[in-house]
């Protein structure tokens, strides 16, 4: 119902209309000031996983990664059945490759083929007797005995005794049946005789066997341990590194305080501190993006009021004093906590860390110059001074470009006198020999002048096939399985050459922490035949020759066209940051919102267009928020010099200092630009316009807004001014024309009148006295 309808209901009635109108009001009101848009904070997604199986399949949970002839080989996961049919009478087995896999292309075989395998152990039928063929495991155990409750044990050696699962007679579809198997080390039939030539690397598969309505079904799920009896060689040394990022796009450019107090609480910061905590030698590669958020956030508990929240920040400054933001506020509830507390911690880790600083949001620093942005890049890359601010050691000469996307051409342009080392992959800067190299390398670049040869730069070479399988584990739902193949493909490197000890390069995905890291640091940790080493120790160990850097096959990196709406997007913000009154910081800040769409990992991502759809958007929204709002039609009825009122709007939540000119399209009016005014943030603001009315017409004007220094902000306005320039002379006028006409009147009737005549008796009087006075 519109207001006018409103007045014509009765009194009571239009009360109570206008009650609920403001209410409603006030309900919308309230939610614009704190609700944030449904993108306020879109984190990279990963690339789609491989759609779920429709029939019954098995997946791991968890697996011995290692073992040595005391432990135990224990295989636990989850049968699942989302198909729309009953499985009726599963049974699974347990299956150990036959051979010892010593390379990494005989464990991504095992992975796809596990034909060459022996049987260890088969589950039983709950409620039923069951037997299974120990003909097939290691000395003749018997392994399939049914019996019940939630595992029979079968197979006994002393007083260990093999362990298989119990599955239901049935399992209805949309359910699930965990499972658990444990084999004791001497029952394996793994050699102990001889450990150098027996440890490695075994394949170990659970193989499902059912039937459905379709007909008969089977799974296969594959994992790794390692047998492990204490063989007598030197360790391979891991140096692991660690992105310290929370990776996504926000319309602050910054990640908002509920974002970190989730993550802190039970999210990816909380898992990075299990993870790091784990062994000193870990490096962390820290982004100054969240150091800065979380400074903000931090401040922003202890303030009254809580901080804009759906536009930019209205400037930010490199962390201070990280005591001065671990202390609780003294007044009012704490909203962030759990950030507060993870803040003391993380200061306190990485005030003993090796720590590597990088560009702001982790940008891909060569995409953005391969798209022209250099000058983005060069603000991302200034942004590591934030990092040295709060760890005053951190290391600011590495470039960690995204992985595939070096050149001959970049490498030079990225190597520059303010970086000592880049971080390759081995598909880049494959090794010269047959078997796994060292990570320390060098690498050429371009002779100065063209000619003859050029300098060398220090190289850190990342191992692919490593860092891949924690990915993986990252990314896939089984993390046990992944694990497992970290671990199994570091005893086949290890295996190559037992007495010439590598050092090798393990980087951690470029996402938020995720519990496999954990994981895999605890793996690393615990594994006999691996040792964590740090950072320094691999910056001082001598550099092996490496193959010259081969160019990418493949295009990677962050795509061309999303890059290409990026540059567009900057150049405008760029120019329109002159309108406020802090320029300087207003770049600043509409450059770190751009820049979170140009961290490395939106490299694979599939949403990486939604995400510079909504830096676009942001951009387009900033540069709306000031503009003149459309006025009513001026009367000016004078030819003097005047002015004439204009209504700005700032919905930013920054000031302007703008200058505003009135632009006439025809020559009837005379403009002038303003002096200098200021624009307070959310507030409309009245100008007055000097103009001077030349002429009388109905003028149409144009309204701009423009800032000091010349540039015009895209905004305009419209304004129709009715000029009678010559009222007052025309005043004048007819009044001057009045009085003459009455004096000319009165002129007239003057002369029409004639003389006044003189009476006769006083003409006969007047001669005779004059006759009198002439005689003698």
């Amino acid at each position: 119902m519109s207001l006018a309808g409103i007045r014509h209901q009765p009194a009571p009635l239009r009360r109570l209309l206008f009650i609920l109108l403001t209410a409603v009001l006030l309900m919308l009101a309230g939610g614009g000031l704190h609700a944030l848009p449904a993108h306020a904070f879109a984190s990279p997604a990963p690339n789609a996983p491989a759609a779920e199986p429709s029939g019954p399949h098995l997946g791991l949970q968890e697996v011995t990664t290692w073992l040595d002839p005391d432990g135990t080989l224990q295989v636990a996961g989850r049968l699942r059945n989302p198909g729309g049919s009953e499985l009726t009478r599963p049974r699974l087995e347990l299956l150990m490759s036959t051979d010892r896999l010593d390379s990494r292309a005989e464990i991504n075989a095992w992975k796809t083929d596990v034909s060459s395998h022996r049987l260890l152990a088969t589950s039983a039928t709950a409620g039923q007797d069951g037997s299974g063929s120990g003909a097939d495991s290691p000395g003749g155990a018997d392994t399939g005995a049914g019996g019940a409750g939630s595992g029979t044990d079968t197979g006994s050696a002393g007083d260990q005794a093999v362990v298989t699962p119990e599955l239901p007679e049935t399992v209805a579809p949309g359910s699930t049946s965990d499972f658990r198997f444990e084999v004791p080390a001497d029952q394996l039939g793994l050699g102990t005789q001889n450990p150098l030539s027996s440890w490695g690397a075994r394949g170990v598969a659970v193989r499902l066997h059912g039937q459905t309505g379709a007909g008969p079904t089977a799974d296969t799920a594959t994992a790794f341990t390692t047998w492990y009896p204490e063989p007598d060689f030197e360790p391979t040394g891991i140096t692991m590194i660690m992105p310290v990022t929370l990776p996504g796009f926000s319309p602050t450019g910054l990640i908002s305080p509920e974002k970190l107090e989730q993550s802190a609480a039970n999210g990816e910061l909380s898992r990075l501190l299990a993870a790091a905590e784990v062994d000193a030698a870990i490096a962390l590669a820290v982004d100054p993006r969240l150091l800065v958020s979380v400074e903000m956030a931090l401040r922003d508990s202890e303030a009254e009021s809580p901080a804009p929240t759906s536009s930019l920040p209205s400037g930010t400054d490199a962390p201070t004093d990280p005591e001065e933001l671990i202390e609780e506020p003294e007044t009012g509830e704490d909203p962030t906590p759990a950030l507060r507390d993870w803040f003391a911690g993380f200061t306190e880790l990485a005030a003993d860390r090796e720590v590597i600083a990088l560009p702001w949001a982790d940008a891909d620093l060569l995409a953005l110059r391969e798209a022209g942005l250099a000058g983005l890049a060069d603000r991302a890359s200034d942004e590591i001074a934030v990092v040295r601010e709060l760890l005053p050691d951190a290391r600011t000469d590495f470039v960690w470009p995204v992985s595939g996307t070096v050149t001959a051409e970049n490498l030079d342009e990225i190597v520059d006198g303010g970086t000592d080392t880049v971080i390759l992959s081995d598909l880049q800067q494959p090794a010269l020999t047959g078997y796994t190299s060292d990570a320390r390398s060098t690498i050429g670049l371009s002779p100065v002048g063209g000619a003859g040869v050029g300098p060398l730069a220090d190289s850190l070479v990342v191992d692919t096939g490593l860092s891949d399988a924690v990915a993986d584990a990252a990314a896939q739902p089984a993390r046990a399985s992944a694990v497992s193949e970290y671990v199994a493909e570091s005893s086949a490197i290890t295996s190559e050459r037992p007495y010439d000890p590598r050092h090798l390069l393990v980087m951690m995905p470029r996402t938020g922490a995720d519990e496999s890291w954990r994981l895999i640091a605890e793996a690393t940790r615990s594994a006999g035949w691996l040792e964590h080493r740090s950072l320094s120790s691999l910056l001082e160990s001598q550099p092996v020759a490496r193959a010259p850097l081969v160019n990418p096959t493949r295009q990677a990196g962050l795509s061309a066209d999303g890059l290409g709406h990026l540059a567009e997007a900057h150049e405008r913000a760029e120019a329109f940051a002159a309108v406020f009154s802090e320029p300087g910081l207003a770049r600043q800040d509409l450059d770190r919102m751009i820049l979170s769409c140009t961290s490395a990992t939106w490299a694979d991502a599939p949403n990486f267009p939604e995400c510079t759809g909504q830096a676009t958007d942001e951009v387009d929204a900033t540069i709306d928020g000031i503009a003149p709002e459309q006025g009513s039609p001026v009367l000016l009825v004078t030819g003097e010099r005047t002015t004439v009122p204009v209504r700005v709007e700032n919905t930013t939540d920054r000031p302007a200092t703008v200058t505003v000119q009135v632009t006439a399209r025809t020559p009837q009016l005379r403009t002038q630009t303003t002096e200098p005014v200021v624009l307070p943030p959310r507030q409309t603001t009245r100008v007055d316009v000097p103009v001077e009315g030349l002429a009388n017409g109905d003028v149409e004007t144009m309204i701009q807004v423009v800032a000091l220094n010349g540039y015009v902000a895209p905004s305009t306005g419209e304004l129709l001014v009715r000029v009678r320039a010559d009222w007052e002379n025309i005043g004048t006028a007819v009044i001057g024309a009045g009085l003459l006409v009455v004096f000319v009147i009165g002129l007239v009737k003057s002369i029409a009148r004639g003389r006044r005549k003189i009476p006769q008796s006083q003409l006969d009087a007047a001669v005779a006295r004059a006759q009198e006075s002439d005689t003698p």
